[in-house]
């Protein structure tokens, strides 16, 4: 009896410690069970947690990655970094690529009026970038290299 006993206290515990993690920010399934993890809690638990959350939609890896991938995107951020990102976070592969294509970066067209954008962002805040700087910084962004010489070289040719 004290075992069931113990063992219902310890799944509360990290059912509220689940609960106090998700009232901050959404997590991923993976992010929240890590947070977890770190703080002792049971694998049991965690699964148990995990179960409860997603049964009372506290937990939703799509719609967390959508709302990842728009702040990203937002911030200039190209599908490459977004991907890498999402992929961090917990979020397979295929799932990153569907909220790619949700936010219509799955195509090249899309991808080359996203790096446009990225790419007025960055003159905006520095003027004197070169096309070569310009480049650099749409790839470190996550655009692609393709789409960022693209893109650079359009501007170069504009009078």
């Amino acid at each position: 009896m004290k075992k069931n006993s113990s063992n219902a206290r310890a799944a509360d515990a990290t059912w509220q410690a689940a609960l106090k993690a998700l009232a901050l920010r959404n997590h991923s399934r993976l992010e929240l069970s890590q947070k977890l993890r770190s703080k002792g809690h049971s694998d049991r638990g965690i699964r148990h947690a995990l179960v409860k959350a997603k049964h009372y939609r506290l937990i939703n890896d799509e719609a967390y990655a959508l709302d990842i991938a728009r702040r990203e995107a937002d911030k200039g951020r190209g599908p490459l970094w977004i991907k890498g990102l999402l992929e961090t976070r917990g979020i397979e592969t295929g799932a990153a690529q569907k909220t790619l294509a949700a936010l219509g970066l799955d195509a090249p067209s899309a991808q080359t009026e996203h790096a446009r954008g990225a790419l007025a962002k960055l003159r905006r805040a520095q003027a004197a970038l070169s096309p070569a700087q310009a480049f650099g910084r749409l790839v470190r962004l996550g655009h692609a290299e393709e789409i960022a010489r693209q893109v650079t070289a359009l501007e170069e040719d504009s009078p």
